[in-house]
């Protein structure tokens, strides 16, 4: 009995079929398929043989002793059929193929869509970090206004003008300062500085 469609299953992301599932598609016995699997290895590099044919074990149903078996991919499963013969055999040959180029293409189609997927997330992320840099920066810039705010000079307190600082009020204004310079230098508002100049001029 044979499958409707070749036996074709992934491993380690590959598209791979067993020799257990060729000895029965083909009608042959599972020992001749592993001779005929021994010597297309004997035929091939190490490389080749590798990558194409992974040797492993397996149990029959209701025993305990386990058997060899192979996992072979596409190319290996090429080179091993190549010297099948036989009425169906070319028909075989082409379905099994065909199952290979199918399974190898919804390999690819989900690791397209999986870095497709990758790639949104990562997005996701670079925007929702944007943002959080954002508003990290707002935060800054609303903190260091507060600062500056609070930096700011107070309104100085009204004091006592004394003989002795008019007349180092009105040298500093003879000397070339300007109002807002003397105010700065002796702590009294502009206001201030231009009521003295102002007094002393009309005198």
């Amino acid at each position: 009995m044979t499958y409707s469609v070749p036996q074709i299953e992934v491993v380690n992301n590959a598209a791979v079929t067993t020799s257990l599932a060729i000895a029965e598609y083909f009608g042959k016995r599972h020992d001749q398929v592993l001779e005929s699997i021994r010597n297309a290895q004997s035929q091939v590099t190490d490389f080749f043989r590798d990558q194409n044919f992974l040797e492993s074990k397996y149990v029959s149903n209701g025993q305990t002793r386990s058997y060899p078996m192979y996992y072979l991919t596409k190319n290996g499963f090429i080179f091993l059929v190549m010297g099948f013969t036989g009425e169906e055999a070319g028909r075989i040959k082409e379905a099994y193929i065909n199952a290979f180029d199918q399974m190898e293409a919804q390999l690819r189609q989900l690791s397209v869509s999986s870095i497709e997927s990758e790639l949104s997330v990562w997005l996701k992320k670079y925007v929702t970090l944007q943002e959080k840099y954002i508003a990290l920066q707002e935060k800054l810039q609303t903190h260091e206004l507060k600062n500056a705010t609070a930096e700011s000079p107070k309104p100085l307190r009204r004091r006592r003008l004394t003989e002795e600082m008019i007349q180092q009020i009105l040298e500093l204004y003879q000397q070339g300062y300007t109002q807002i310079e003397i105010a700065r230098v002796v702590g009294y508002s502009t206001a201030t500085i231009s009521v003295v100049v102002r007094q002393r001029r009309n005198h």
